[in-house]
């Protein structure tokens, strides 16, 4: 499995300049470099402009074929707007969106590293669950935050009880880690 892309390190400049920081180059440049790095690592370099120019495509509704009740109709808050091709008239928020959604895209199949980009930011927009199960530990809107010790970790001999001071809060999914910020 890829640890770090080329992409990656792009969208992350791409955010970066967003948020102001110095040296990290023009957004809309590293946005573009990073989708470009995303599909040559793909092989599918040949697309990649007709992809970037796209302004019209948002994510399309979800119907559930087994229950109509998780159906995600056009409109819902849950079903992200955002399109592909950058808008330098867009908020700051709706350009984070942007990266950070061709981020998570890029970032197939490390899947650890696109849930954090996730929880970090909040993006991309995910379906919530429509049943919690979690008796309250876990909040619907917030989803989960982390992965709870295993019971290997609490019966060990390792000192779990510090470890789970550090966490600021009960060793539910439901708490937050210290870099999960927003």
């Amino acid at each position: 499995m890829k640890l770090f892309t080329a992409a990656e390190t792009w969208f992350l400049k791409a955010e970066a300049a967003l948020r102001g920081y110095a040296g990290a180059g023009d957004i809309q440049t590293n946005y573009t470099t990073g989708v470009q790095q995303s599909f040559g690592e793909w092989g599918k370099s040949a697309s990649v402009a007709t992809y970037l120019a796209d302004n019209t495509s948002t994510e399309a509704p979800y119907v559930d074929p087994k229950n109509a009740d998780n159906n995600i109709a056009l409109g819902h808050p849950q079903l992200s707007t955002i399109t592909i091709a950058w808008n330098n008239g867009d908020t700051n928020e709706r350009k984070l969106e942007r990266i950070i959604t061709q981020k998570w895209l890029s970032l197939y199949p490390n899947g650890p590293e696109a849930w954090a980009e996730q929880r970090r930011t909040g993006y991309p927009i995910l379906f919530k669950v429509r049943k919690n199960d979690s008796g309250g530990a876990i909040s619907t809107e917030a989803m989960i935050r982390r992965i709870p010790f295993t019971i290997d970790t609490k019966t060990s001999l390792y000192n779990y009880q510090q470890a789970a001071q550090m966490l600021n809060g009960p060793d539910t999914g439901g708490t937050k880690l210290w870099w999960d910020k927003k």
